[in-house]
Order: C-alpha cells, then structure tokens, then sequence
C-alpha cells in the first residue's frame, strides 16, 4: 500500500499521541530508550517481534496497515475515527453523521484511503436508516471506482481486493437484497467470497471478512426458503467464528441457524441456538439485538429462550 508510512512514525506518533515519554514506553516494551529512539527516527528496524510487542502495547494489530497509516498521517483524525467506528456499532447515527460531516473537512479529506473510509461509514449509515437504494448503491459504486477504475461487478470473483473493497461489496451486496433482488445479492456474494478464497492465505486478514459473508448469505438462503443450505452456511462460519475468536459475528452467525431450524420444525436446536445467540449479543453490549430475538422467538417460533438477564 503506496501510502502506509514508515514503523518509525507510527511509534513516534502512538506514543506522542498518549503523553508519553520515550523512557515510559521502553520500559512497557522491555527495550531501552536508546533503541526506542533509534526505531522513532528510523534508524533502526524493529524485529518481527518487537513490532508485535509494540503494536499490542498500543491496543493495535501488527496486521493493520490502514490503522497505522492513519496514526501517521494525522493523530487526532485517527483518534477521531475511532470515536466514529464505536458510534456506528452502538448505532447512534446521528452523532455519527455529524462526525463524518466534520472529518470530510479534515487534514485527510483528499486521500484515496481515507475518503474509501468516510464513503462506506456513510453508506453503512445509510443502509440502516431506509435511505433510497439507489442512492446507496451509487455511493458505494463510487466508493469502489476511488480504488479500483473501472470497477466491474462481474470480475469480482477475478480481483485480490483489500479489506474496504471486501466492505464495500458486501455493503453492495445487502442492498440488492434489500431492494428485492436476493438472487442478486447471492450472486455478488459468491463471487465476493471466491475471491477471498482464492487470493487470500489463512490467517487474521482473511478471517476479518469470511465469517460476515457466510452470515450473510445464510440469512438470504433462508429467505429464499433454503434452510438446510442456510443451516450448513451458519455451521461453516460457527467453527469459523471459534477458531478466530470472532464473538461478535458468532452471535449473528447463531441467530439465523436458530430462525433456520425453527422453520424446519427442530425447536429443541433451534432453542440451543437462539440461547446462545442472546448471551452473546448481551455480553458484547447489543442490548437491543437481544432483546429483538426474544421477541421474534416468541412471536414467530413460540419458543422461550431461558435467560437470567429477563428477571
């Protein structure tokens, strides 16, 4: 990625960013101050190891490039982004809207990686608060042309996409179905997850995106009436989501395999499964996504899911 800048920066500005003093980070780290600074003022490269010391003492993943990226270019915007990603998973969207107005007038505002970023938090936002599809879809399409011109829907399968285009595809993908074209949605999701497999080693990076996109075409299998492939779709991303610690995915994953097996009459599974989905979502602070699945086992499945947090 042409434009992720040097290690040293990246530490220099981590550790500017928090107040601290170079002293105070070497003794975090287990290096001395002397090495430290080298590494700051790149005269020396960090061990492969050192690096993953690093980047954790500062709650990064060593894998992140665009996160590293970000802290070099500009601190605060970084800072401020992040503010942003926790705002659009607890869903107040429209603090989250405000800030997107405000960071697309940034010291960022005319880098490619940066403007891919604010383009798919908006569209995120958009898809989630019945904005028309069509202006959704334009977005997004847009999106993808800033990082790969010309862009064609039928050659996803061909392309090695990095992680936003990954987003931005399956973004594309929800809204097709959501517009009433599931066989579309499918179609684009299949494609988008014979790429991943194709270009992409096991490991961390491609386990950020997999999970999502077997949830997701489990969900729309279902609404096309196909639940045993739906059940097989959910259970693929289950071990998945265990082998890579992806909890959060994990409750979404269960939730469509309990509504699944429901449908197919196995209530006893798909009471175990819909159990285990609530906790998951309560542990991981979505409150109000557990809560709707009690309701919807209930109403539509006339199952009770037991649970402590009910009292």
């Amino acid at each position: 990625m042409d434009e992720v800048s040097n290690i040293g920066t990246l530490f220099k500005n981590l550790r500017e960013g928090r107040g601290l003093t170079q002293k105070e980070v070497a003794r975090k780290v287990f290096i001395d101050a002397t090495t430290l600074s080298k590494i700051e003022s790149n005269q020396v490269e960090p061990s492969s190891d050192m690096l993953k010391i690093i980047m954790q003492f500062f709650g990064l993943s060593p894998r992140n490039s665009y996160e590293r990226w970000m802290i070099t270019q500009d601190y605060s915007t970084y800072c401020a982004s992040k503010i942003l990603d926790n705002q659009l998973f607890e869903k107040k969207y429209v603090e989250a809207e405000k800030l997107i107005s405000a960071l697309e007038n940034s010291k960022l505002k005319k880098k490619k990686l940066f403007t891919t970023y604010l383009m798919g938090a908006k569209a995120s936002i958009w898809i989630e608060t019945g904005v028309d599809k069509s202006k959704i879809r334009d977005l997004l399409l847009e999106t993808l042309h800033l990082t790969r011109d010309p862009f064609e829907e039928q050659k996803i399968s061909e392309y090695r996409l990095i992680y936003s285009e990954i987003t931005s595809i399956n973004r594309l993908a929800v809204v097709y179905t959501q517009s009433g074209d599931v066989k579309k949605g499918i179609k684009v999701l299949l494609a988008l997850k014979k790429s991943i497999e194709n270009t992409y080693i096991d490991g961390e990076e491609k386990m950020r995106a997999l999970p999502r996109i077997y949830s997701d075409l489990a969900t729309w299998r279902g609404m096309e009436g196909e639940y045993g492939n739906a059940i097989e779709l959910c259970e693929i991303a289950e071990r998945l989501c265990i082998k890579y610690d992806k909890l959060t995915e994990l409750a979404t994953i269960l939730h469509t395999k309990g509504a699944s097996l429901a449908y197919l009459k196995r209530k006893d599974e798909s009471r175990k499964a819909l159990t285990r989905a609530y906790y998951l979502y309560m542990v991981s602070g979505r409150e109000a996504m557990a809560q709707g699945l009690i309701v919807e086992a209930k109403q539509d499945f006339k199952l009770t899911i037991p649970s402590r947090y009910l009292d």
